[in-house]
């Protein structure tokens, strides 16, 4: 399995994107999520504050953390 990205460069690279998507109309935010390491980009409505889409999706992110949970415990089991 290949290494998990350093979190110094996701970080980096995460704020590279979101300095560019500030020249873009919209509301965007950046931000690399602290369970999964996964960049994740949201763009929120300028008048409600409510997320209109989100990469990768929550649920993504999610099911990414439960597979990690569940590798874990099988792990865990077999040890």
């Amino acid at each position: 399995a290949p290494a998990p990205p350093d979190a110094g460069v996701v970080g980096k690279m995460a704020a590279e994107l979101g300095a560019a998507l500030q020249s873009l109309d919209g509301d965007f935010s950046v931000s690399v999520d602290g369970d999964t390491g996964m960049v994740v980009v949201r763009i929120t409505d300028q008048v409600t504050g409510d997320i209109v889409k989100q990469i990768p999706p929550q649920e993504l992110l999610d099911a990414d953390l439960s597979m990690e949970k569940i590798v874990g415990l099988l792990v865990d089991d077999q040890a």
